[in-house]
């Protein structure tokens, strides 16, 4: 029988005996062999290089997108989403580009990605994953949700750091998947090497950018510098939301003794404000886990 994770870096429900052999065997490799690391597919990999020319337009980003049929109908999606819901209709990719901008399609197309990069096929691995990516969409859907409520905070961006909090764990299970790793290894080198697995990934593919705040994270009082919220405050807070009302979330501090939930100015009026907020949102989140499951 697949045994569920809880939340956190694989707490499996039992402990079985392990072969030690064989975890120091894997660990080493996990943090040695790059060939190891998942990949991105390659149109994401290729929109990435392009775009760092800075002479790069949008027909050319649009050209990219329009060889991958999912990748171009889930931008179209986007760009008619009830965000843009004052706007006409787009049913181009190259007015999808235009629409969205840039910066804005390559965090995008990373996003959707994701899932195709750590894709498994085995179970019980397939479970597993299937467990934390969940985690990841409903952390990715209400940072999303946050940042467009939220002053100089980009909502793509926020949602896809959302859906990298905890690349490492979701990494492990990917890595586990094609090495045929026991429970007992897997729940061993997530708790032992999740953070740097993660750094190995984020590296692996070229988003160190967002390193700083995914590797603080776990820490609930983790306290941002200068005076206004930042992406790490929204990771916070959107990681309490989406545990709220899980077996996970009997263990959560209070909402008012996060240090991240007093930066956001219209979260001060108390909690009742960030929930009535994701209520109001609810179709807005459903349709971005949709985009994203």
């Amino acid at each position: 029988m697949e045994k569920p994770l809880t939340q956190g870096l694989f707490r499996f429900m039992s402990d079985p005996p392990i072969d030690l052999d064989r975890l120091r065997d894997v660990e080493r490799r996990l943090l040695e062999d790059d060939a190891l690391l998942p990949s991105m597919p390659e149109i994401t990999v290729r929109i990435q290089s392009t775009m760092e020319d800075e002479a790069t337009g949008v027909n050319e980003i649009a050209n990219l997108i329009q060889a991958d049929a999912a990748l171009s109908g889930r931008m179209i999606q986007v760009a008619n989403s009830a965000q843009f819901g004052h706007l006409p209709k787009v049913a181009s990719v190259q007015a999808a580009v235009g629409r969205l901008g840039l910066k804005s399609v390559r965090n995008l197309a990373i996003s959707f990605s994701l899932k195709t990069a750590l894709l498994v096929k085995k179970p019980p691995y397939r479970e597993w994953l299937r467990q934390v990516w969940e985690r990841s969409v409903s952390v990715g859907a209400v940072s999303y949700i946050l940042a467009t409520v939220t002053v100089g905070l980009e909502a793509d961006r926020a949602m896809l750091l959302g859906l990298l909090h905890n690349v490492g764990e979701l990494a492990v299970v990917r890595i586990a998947h094609d090495l045929s790793l026991d429970e007992a290894v897997i729940e061993r080198l997530g708790r032992e090497h999740g953070a740097e697995v993660a750094t190995r990934v984020l590296e692996h593919w070229r988003l160190e950018e967002f390193e700083p705040a995914i590797q603080q994270s776990g820490d609930w009082m983790a306290v941002s510098e200068g005076e206004g919220p930042d992406y790490l405050d929204l990771l916070q807070v959107a990681r309490y939301h989406a545990l709220m009302g899980t077996p996970e979330g009997g263990n959560l501090p209070k909402l008012t003794e996060l240090p991240a939930f007093s930066r956001f100015p219209m979260l001060r009026l108390g909690p009742d404000m960030s929930i009535e907020l994701l209520r109001e949102s609810h179709h807005k989140i459903a349709e971005i886990k949709a985009l994203l499951s």
